[in-house]
């Protein structure tokens, strides 16, 4: 059956020997990937190219944030994520018709920062103020990005991507570290460690997604970032 070359279909990396479960990382500064981007017919400039390889998807900082929820309040400052550069693509597309991408990839996330807590969770009044340390192991996810293509500065067609959408799950494990929780009480501090940590999973789905739309909203960037240094080649030549 024939496909006209204007549409690209939705392509699985998995068929690609060069880029098959590749670090996101290094999957973004695979130039050109899919073989939609220019190599040679628009050169990048030595100054782009440094763009390209200085776009960073580790670490992510967030200053502050404060979560206010279900009778739960949690300050926290100088949060440093890590786990995307080393983040495995399973699954990239572009389709050029209705101009949307998808990708989706998998990956361990870590974090660290300063917290400050008070309230009521699993029942139990909680409190303390700390460092945090969090750990969830085999987070997959699975992006959406409506995009339009625009001109770059140079008139080269780029895609521009215009926002995402995410779904996202945290397949094996979880664990959370609270230091100092209930101002060094041990006895109280085991008991809440055991019930976060047994109960990780209506834990982060109860608290977790506001941090993740931080982490996401990084890794957007950096990949639109990526895409409008990128030049479209000629697909009329194809």
């Amino acid at each position: 059956m024939y496909i006209s070359k204007y549409v690209i279909i939705l392509v699985a990396i998995q068929t690609s020997s060069t880029l098959a479960n590749a670090p996101l990382k290094c999957f973004l500064q695979h130039y050109p990937f899919l073989n939609l981007f220019t190599n040679f017919s628009v050169p990048i400039s030595t100054y782009d190219a440094y763009k390209i390889s200085s776009l960073q998807l580790d670490p992510v900082r967030v200053d502050y944030f404060v979560l206010d929820r279900d009778g739960l309040r949690l300050d926290t400052k100088d949060l440093e994520y890590t786990g995307l550069n080393d983040a495995i693509v399973d699954e990239f597309g572009l389709n050029l018709k209705s101009n949307v991408s998808r990708l989706i990839f998998h990956f361990d996330l870590l974090g660290k920062g300063q917290y400050k807590i008070a309230g009521t969770l699993f029942s139990m009044p909680i409190n303390g103020e700390g460092t945090i340390f969090l750990k969830l192991e085999n987070v997959k996810v699975d992006m959406t990005m409506p995009f339009n293509i625009t001109l770059d500065g140079n008139g080269n067609r780029v895609i521009d991507l215009k926002g995402f959408y995410y779904w996202h799950d945290i397949s094996d494990e979880a664990e959370f570290i609270f230091s100092n929780l209930y101002d060094g009480d041990k006895e109280k501090s085991d008991i809440m460690h055991y019930l976060i940590n047994q109960n990780w999973r209506s834990f982060t789905h109860q608290f977790g997604k506001p941090y993740m739309d931080k982490i996401f909203g990084h890794a957007f960037n950096v990949i639109k970032n990526q895409l409008l240094l990128m030049p479209l080649r000629n697909l009329d030549s194809c």
